[in-house]
């Protein structure tokens, strides 16, 4: 008879103990309270619909899609180019991607602000190619933010298509071998499509975490710094902090439609195979 590491019971009480924030986000986004009375209102989801607000959200969520989709290509395409190596030098390379997490993010992006400042290293660079006076990267324009952004997400997506490349069956790259497929070819036909899940994972989780960075923006983004945590500010010195509950709510029932959609999906795979 096999005995259990951890007991159903056990686990539903420690799920039930970290859904206790999300129970509470999502409970006090509708109530509002003086101190001494409380009562059911909505006031934070009409917050957030209003044009300023919906601007705000917005100009996020343009940012975070287009992040998460570069991010994830470039990811895609250094994943296929490190599953070529042996599983030793993938290893290697793995854990060089991870090295930056390893570091304080304020301390990274302040680096980041030195090397794409309008005399870093990226315009010097430039200008020593062109023999011009190049000043494409500066505190006044986002493209530092989108580059930062985007090479701080592709790590992440390079961990998801890693991980789906390893359990892609050897016969599908037997048969690509056998018929001499170049690299492009064997990429697009037979990788790509064996990683469509792992490509919608990736642009859903760096979605989400592009949506929520901010310390990009504080140090890179000029004079509009438009970011969640500087939205939640803005809600915060408003005191309209059943606006703040009502975000979290929304980003909560987002991730739950997420998480459903790829359970449909791995549904279908599984009747697909089994059919």
């Amino acid at each position: 008879m096999e005995t259990k590491l951890i007991s159903d019971r056990n686990l539903i009480v420690g799920l039930l103990i970290l859904m206790v924030p999300v129970i509470i986000v999502i409970f006090m986004s509708f109530i509002y309270t003086d101190g001494i009375n409380s009562h059911l209102t909505i006031s934070g989801f009409k917050e957030l619909s209003t044009p300023i607000r919906i601007q705000e959200l917005l100009s996020i969520s343009l940012r975070a899609l287009l992040v998460s989709i570069i991010a994830t290509i470039i990811a895609f395409i250094i994943a296929v180019f490190i599953s070529s190596f042996s599983s030793t030098n993938q290893t290697i390379y793995l854990s060089v991607l991870t090295i930056p997490f390893l570091i304080n993010e304020s301390i990274r992006v302040f680096s980041w602000q030195h090397f794409l400042s309008v005399n870093g290293g990226i315009n010097k660079l430039l200008s020593c190619i062109t023999n011009k006076q190049i000043a494409i990267f500066n505190g006044a324009n986002f493209w530092n933010v989108y580059v930062v952004m985007i090479i701080t997400c592709i790590p992440l997506g390079v961990f998801i298509f890693s991980a789906a490349i390893k359990i892609i069956p050897n016969i599908y790259l037997t048969v690509a071998k056998d018929l001499n497929m170049t690299p492009f070819y064997k990429t697009t036909r037979i990788i790509l499509p064996l990683c469509k899940f792992a490509v919608v994972t990736s642009l859903t989780v760096i979605f989400f975490i592009s949506f929520s960075q901010s310390t990009e923006v504080n140090y890179l983004g000029g004079d509009t710094k438009i970011s969640i945590r500087n939205l939640i500010l803005s809600l915060m010195s408003a005191g309209k902090f059943q606006a703040i509950y009502a975000l979290g709510s929304i980003i909560i029932v987002l991730l739950i439609l997420f998480i459903y959609f790829i359970h449909l999906i791995q549904i279908k795979s599984t009747f697909s195979k089994n059919k």
